[in-house]
């Protein structure tokens, strides 16, 4: 069975331009490369079984604390500079699951290859079809803990090999004192510090790797950047793993006698280019956990009865929690936004391109508002960005308000809760909200229009009630059809 697998990889390599894995790792995507870039896809996919076994957080945290060791050993003795290992963070390491070390160990054996493109491709599929049950991030950190056994093993034997005699034994048979030989050292110091940061990289974007399979739980609605950088995930893997081929290939070679070339830049290319997208793919997706948990933090606030000062933190505060500024619409100044409780909030929500029409429909009602003192009127625009030009638009429509405005760059969160729950477009809306929080109306500037200030207290419950008036009726009509009244005159 193994042997049929082996010659339906060989016999599909001969399918692919090997060349353009090459390409793959550098990070190139031309229209020319990308024919070659699915012919390997197709190959890579066919050794994975969805959904797989997913990785094990634990199982990365010890393999992480051996090459940081390991990997600190070699910057110390190779490099000769002062790194004490007891710096390492140490984290209380779980052993309750179990390792399959049958399968690490068969991969170990496989990584250390002829350094040849071709080969590591070979052995890369190799690879992924023993891990073919396991997800792809679950795929990238058991290889990584295959070439950690090896590579943590060999400097845990220089270290103790001048101390231990069991360590100094072994340590002869996998060739220690050989390569720790000062002019041993001094000839491939080099290019041991290229394969130790070349690792080390690699262990940062498998860490990547498992904290995208984290958030995995949350809806990709919530979190959209996720889908895009988890859709990547299963050729990074296989590019991640490629890279671990090489460098165990590449150990091997150092820490032998042979005295073979192995060219390690295109791996470190692809692999930091892959690092830089999951870093700031992983950073849009923190931002975009953070807006999500702050979005439904809103609408639970905006269910049961609460206070409105809560909802407008929700909705409009800083993501300390600290309060806006607005400007005072008598004064013009700017002051700490002061929120009554007792009152009806009428939140005017617009963008910045709104008519004077607009502004004069809302100024009787404020005036009827302020004279009977039931309630209070504030503009908010809503920008996501806000730029010099924006602002000085903002200030110019203003200077037209009696009313109070803030200027804000409202959270994320709120704004997509506002075009969400208030089903905001851009045309101004005007929603209000009762000092308990509960909103009256998501949207009474329609009524407005129609009945002006004989729509207050600008309820649903109020527009139901000047609806089925006959009076109320035929401001509708006629708002809705002002030639009317023209019209049925002509006949």
């Amino acid at each position: 069975m193994l042997n049929r697998i082996r010659e339906a990889i060989w016999e599909s390599m001969r399918n692919i331009n090997i060349e353009s894995i090459l390409d793959v790792f550098e990070g190139f995507s031309t229209a020319i490369q990308k024919h070659e870039h699915d012919k390997l896809w197709e190959e890579i996919s066919a050794h994975h079984v969805y959904p797989g076994i997913p990785s094990n957080e634990a199982l990365f945290e010890i393999v992480e604390n051996i090459l940081k060791h390991a990997t600190q050993t070699v910057d110390k003795i190779v490099q000769g500079t002062q790194v004490h290992v007891e710096n390492i963070e140490q984290k209380t390491l779980e052993v309750d699951f179990n390792i399959p070390l049958y399968k690490l160990n068969c991969i170990a054996r496989e990584m250390p290859c002829e350094p040849d493109l071709k080969v590591f491709h070979y052995t890369t599929l190799e690879i992924l079809n023993k891990l073919s049950n396991y997800s792809w991030e679950a795929k990238a950190v058991l290889t990584l803990a295959a070439f950690a056994m090896e590579y943590g093993e060999f400097w845990l034997l220089a270290q103790g090999q001048e101390s231990d005699q069991l360590a100094k034994s072994i340590s002869i048979l996998k060739g220690v004192p050989f390569f720790l030989k000062p002019t041993n050292l001094q000839k491939r110091r080099q290019e041991l510090l290229a394969v130790n940061n070349l690792i080390k990289v690699t262990m940062q974007v498998i860490g990547i790797f498992c904290q995208f399979e984290k958030l995995s739980s949350y809806d990709t609605k919530d979190v959209p950047e996720l889908a895009s950088a988890r859709e990547q995930i299963p050729m990074d893997a296989y590019r991640a793993i490629m890279t671990l081929v090489a460098c165990a290939t590449k150990v091997t070679l150092l820490t032998g006698d042979e005295d073979k070339k192995h060219d390690l830049v295109p791996y470190d290319k692809g692999i930091n280019s892959i690092l830089k997208r999951c870093n700031e793919q992983l950073i849009t997706c923190k931002q975009q956990v953070e807006a999500a948990k702050r979005y439904w933090r809103i609408k639970k606030i905006l269910g049961p009865p609460t206070e409105i000062k809560e909802v407008f933190k929700a909705l409009f505060c800083t993501h300390d929690g600290q309060p806006q500024l607005r400007i005072d619409g008598f004064t013009k100044q700017t002051v700490h936004i002061d929120i009554p409780t007792k009152k009806n909030i009428l939140l005017f929500l617009s963008s910045l391109e709104i008519s004077d029409d607009d502004i004069s429909i809302l100024k009787p009602i404020y005036e009827s508002i302020k004279r009977d003192n039931q309630g209070k009127i504030v503009w908010i625009p809503i920008v996501e960005q806000w730029t010099h030009v924006l602002g000085e638009k903002f200030a110019s429509l203003k200077l037209k308000m009696p009313w109070d405005t803030v200027q804000i760059s409202a959270p994320e969160a709120g704004i997509r809760f506002i075009k969400e729950e208030w089903n905001f477009k851009g045309k101004p809306i005007l929603v209000v909200i009762s000092p308990r929080g509960k909103v009256e109306n998501s949207n009474a500037f329609h009524m407005i229009r129609v009945w002006g200030p004989k729509s207050s207290p600008f309820t649903q419950e109020k527009e139901k009630e000047l609806s089925d008036s006959p009076e109320g009726f035929g401001n509708l009509i006629r708002e809705i059809y002002p030639n009317l009244p023209n019209l049925v005159s002509s006949f």
